[in-house]
């Protein structure tokens, strides 16, 4: 690794991941304008299609929940009774638990409402054992730039899925409409699209991923004063280690801390110091200590092995007897 570091630059060995999504370049997408052609072949994108309501409505959970691509997108096989559906979607309207809104129900929710997403399996919860007890809350906001709630409330207009349907349709649908699954080939090739779009450059739309919206959240949760228990339960990582990794210190912090540190007059004093009379103590120095350490085994493996070396020349000539007579003498 360091002459890896030494050739080619240290810069280079640290890792590449997904840069964060912002607040600024998720509300960018969502305010993409209908009808604009940015697919394939210059096609052009709408929104008010079931399509393009469930990738909105996407855009806003994936900003507050903060789900991996395979836990809201299908990969390879058949979408199943493991994956998210509308049965996984719950709303606490007027303080009571409603499995089946009614279309005056959403169109009445009020702050204090809340859509209620259980999460599903995935790859650091394969079974729903660690995480899908614990439901996601998310408050309605008619007038935050990103509100889940909201955008759910919209979705499940739209689709009207009926009760007994609930359990068996995908919470988000693909280009074949409400029923169909969204497919994490399909949810790339729009993101991609998307973030061309917002940003102007293909090569720096690259350097972004699904996965950025993780970050994001983790990010702003961090920024917004959470601690990292609390922002770990609300990505529902396994382990501290993930949260060091995907959280990112915003500016805005870091630049907090210097000044707050700036205004700060020390006061404290190591013992060493303190000593009266102007009397002070030997430099500690543990490398010196250590290299005369390291002399004297050394010193004393050698006598040892030149001890060792004698008695057999004096065994092969006189026997045992003679290393006792030796040691006696």
């Amino acid at each position: 690794m360091l002459k890896y570091s030494r050739e080619i630059g240290p810069e280079n060995c640290v890792p590449q991941r997904a840069i964060p999504m912002t607040h600024e370049l998720i509300c960018k997408m969502l305010l993409i304008p209908d009808g604009e052609c940015i697919l394939k072949s210059c096609k052009p994108w709408h929104w008010f299609t079931s399509y393009g309501i469930s990738l909105r409505t996407a855009i806003h959970v994936l900003a507050q929940c903060g789900f991996r691509k395979a836990e809201i997108a299908l990969g390879l096989g058949k979408w199943g009774p493991e994956k998210m559906s509308f049965a996984s979607l719950l709303w606490l309207i007027n303080g009571e638990i409603v499995a089946n809104p009614t279309p005056e129900q959403l169109r009445s929710l009020k702050r204090g409402d809340y859509a209620i997403i259980m999460p599903g399996a995935s790859k650091a919860d394969c079974f729903g054992m660690k995480w899908g007890n614990n439901p996601i809350w998310l408050p309605f906001d008619p007038d935050a730039a990103i509100n889940a709630a909201y955008a759910l409330a919209n979705w499940e207009l739209h689709a009207g899925v009926k009760p007994d349907d609930r359990r068996t349709t995908p919470l988000f649908c693909g280009p074949d409409g409400v029923g169909s699954p969204l497919r994490s080939a399909a949810l790339d090739e729009l993101f991609f699209r998307m973030m061309s779009y917002v940003i102007g450059n293909e090569a720096q739309a690259k350097k972004y991923s699904i996965h950025g919206f993780r970050s994001y959240l983790a990010s702003a949760l961090l920024a917004a004063g959470c601690s990292g228990p609390e922002i770990q339960a609300a990505l529902r990582w396994a382990s501290d280690e993930s949260l060091k990794v995907y959280q990112v210190i915003q500016r805005e912090t870091y630049g907090g801390w210097l000044i707050a540190a700036e205004q700060v007059k020390l006061t404290g004093a190591r013992a060493s110091s303190l000593h009266a009379e102007g009397r002070h103590l030997p430099v500690y120095e543990p490398e010196s200590m250590i290299a005369d350490a390291l002399g004297t085994r050394e010193e004393l493996r050698s006598r040892a092995e030149h001890a060792d070396n004698a008695d057999m020349n004096i065994i092969r000539s006189l026997g045992v007897e003679g290393v006792v007579d030796e040691e006696d003498a």
